[in-house]
């Protein structure tokens, strides 16, 4: 028997419809998982055949809906409890409530209160019990109980969480007066200050005949009667409900004319002009080759940052809280690149103002994955911990997992860094070019939310064994004025600097006069032959040298 034969028996057993998921993941085998979820048998016979080592995903539809909580303790809470019933969870008061769909909870929709809740209520899916977390823990059956219909006024109740309602407090309400909790919470909810006494009655009265033990007519008017004499806990939703969106232009100038949104966090100075970088609660992105060197350059950056100092063209006015968040060097290997690298402009290791991340030092050792919303709501818990202000995020390709050209990454990796310019944040994340080495790795839309991108490429006339030196170009800048591209990043003997972009410039005008050979031009300027050749094709397509041998004077 196989591991996905012997998880899946429990939920066959109970009726669930489900769907093969990727080993020790949360992410779906079956493209059209919603039109191919089974509990035939002989489908799932097959699957055990070809995806023997699988998770598998229990589908919400119209027999099954399933309430998923990031803080079963505070939902509980707010709710006034839930009947028992099947709950599955992997980690500590994150459980996945069953229940059986009833005629109130199919007028529903999927909703989702971050932190709180998830409704499953259709064309989702949970990972089903016995199956593995991506941290290794294994989801387990907490209450075997049988699947429990949907209460009656938890739709209510989830409708007024979901639009941001306060919680109901019911304290002096207790069990010692031998009242229902559902039921009292039930009234908390139907009182609005504004019914007759006859109308609370008969509402909270047909609540209470879904019970499995309704209390009698007695209690249901005491307990009417016991809120009547009180001001109502929840307000008319009409009337709570936040404010609607949009501001006049009028109000939107008057909101930011002297906030801190757009603080500049680092400043480009070059030619006697500066020009903002990285600012406040800004999306910001390093795109190179692999090898070029970005982890070195960010942690350099990183040390600007966290010490308010200057390194090269960069100005840091103030010393920021940075994390930095690695998915890929062995921790030992981290840490010595920090320890060179971020560091301030004495050369000395920011020490207190720099946090870093890695999957060797979680609590729990796994790789990092921020497409799933429980690892986003981990960081998110952690960035406010450490009150940062600056998050680098190293790489895109090792931090969240999946195809870059598939839309769904896409929209994975857009409600990621969404979530962290609301915080905020100056993210800075560092990705992968393409093969081409011109554009970044992924769909077009990759830097759509971007307000500053900045390419490392490398030199045409870098030698093999030479070691870090790339040129620096602006892929993308809404800011004004502009920082400019058009220079070279090099260390050498453990020591930064820069320099202007000359031999390149130097061999389009050496061609241009017409009269030079490679061979000439290698002689000259003390380079290759094989250099010359890089450079002059350089030179074309960049425009600095036309077809006609005439250099482009302008960008010059």
């Amino acid at each position: 028997m196989s591991f996905f034969s012997d998880i899946t028996k429990n939920a066959l057993a109970r009726g669930l419809t489900i769907h093969p998921v990727h080993p020790g993941q949360k992410k779906a085998i079956l493209a059209d998982w919603p039109g191919k979820a089974s509990k035939n048998p002989a489908v799932i016979d097959l699957w055990s055949d070809n995806f023997p080592t699988a998770n598998y995903g229990v589908v919400a539809s119209d027999e099954i809906c399933i309430l998923e909580s990031d803080n079963a303790q505070e939902l509980l809470k707010q709710l006034g409890g839930l009947p028992e019933t099947y709950t599955v969870q992997a980690s500590e008061n994150r459980p996945h409530y069953y229940f059986r769909q009833t005629a109130e909870s199919r007028e529903l929709r999927n909703l989702t209160r971050r932190g709180l809740f998830e409704l499953k209520h259709h064309n989702a899916y949970v990972v089903g019990e016995g199956s593995l977390h991506p941290s290794g823990a294994e989801y387990k059956c907490v209450n075997p109980a049988e699947i429990a219909d949907f209460p009656a006024g938890l739709a209510h109740k989830l409708r007024l969480i979901y639009r941001g309602l306060a919680p109901v407090e019911l304290s002096s309400m207790g069990e010692g007066d031998g009242r229902q909790p559902t039921l009292t919470t039930a009234a908390s909810l139907l009182w609005d200050g504004e019914k007759t006494r006859e109308q609370f009655i008969t509402e909270l009265q047909e609540i209470n005949q879904e019970f499995g033990a309704p209390k009698d007519e007695g209690s249901v008017e005491s307990i009417v009667d016991w809120f009547m004499e009180r001001e109502p806990h929840v307000k008319p939703v009409i009337a709570t409900l936040r404010a609607p969106w949009g501001k006049s232009l009028r109000e939107s100038i008057d909101i930011t004319k002297d906030n801190k949104e757009r603080e500049p966090f680092m400043i480009f100075h070059k030619d006697g002009k500066d020009a903002v970088m990285f600012q406040k609660a800004s999306l910001n992105q390093i795109v190179a080759w692999r090898g070029l060197g970005k982890t070195n350059f960010a942690l350099r950056l990183a040390g600007s940052l966290a010490t308010g100092t200057d390194f090269l063209l960069f100005r840091s006015p103030h010393a920021r809280r940075v994390v930095y968040v690695d998915g890929e060097l062995p921790f030992n290997q981290l840490v010595e690149r920090a320890q060179r690298h971020c560091v301030g402009a004495d050369g000395t290791p920011a020490l207190d103002n720099v946090t870093l991340i890695n999957p060797e030092i979680l609590p729990a050792k796994h790789s990092i994955d921020l497409s799933d919303e429980e690892q986003l709501d981990e960081l998110v818990r952690t960035l406010t911990a450490h009150r940062a202000e600056v998050v680098i995020l190293d790489s895109q390709g090792i931090l969240m997992k999946g195809d870059s050209l598939d839309h769904g990454f896409q929209e994975n990796h857009n409600r990621l860094l969404l979530e962290l310019r609301l915080l905020g944040l100056c993210v800075i994340e560092l990705h992968h070019t393409g093969k081409n080495k011109d554009s970044q790795r992924g769909r077009s839309g990759n830097d759509d939310l971007l307000d500053f991108q900045m390419y490392l490429k490398e030199p045409a006339d870098r030698e093999e064994g030479e070691g870090l030196r790339f040129e620096v170009e602006i892929g993308k800048c809404r800011h004004y004025p502009e920082p400019t591209g058009g220079y070279e990043l090099f260390l050498r003997d453990q020591k930064w600097g820069w320099q202007e972009l000359t031999s390149l410039k130097r061999v389009a005008e050496m061609f241009a006069e017409g009269k030079c050979t490679n061979r000439k031009v290698a002689s000259e300027l003390n380079i290759s032959l094989s250099t010359v050749s890089r450079l002059k094709a350089r030179a074309i397509k960049s425009g600095l040298l036309d077809l006609n041998n005439k250099v482009n004077k302008e960008k010059m």
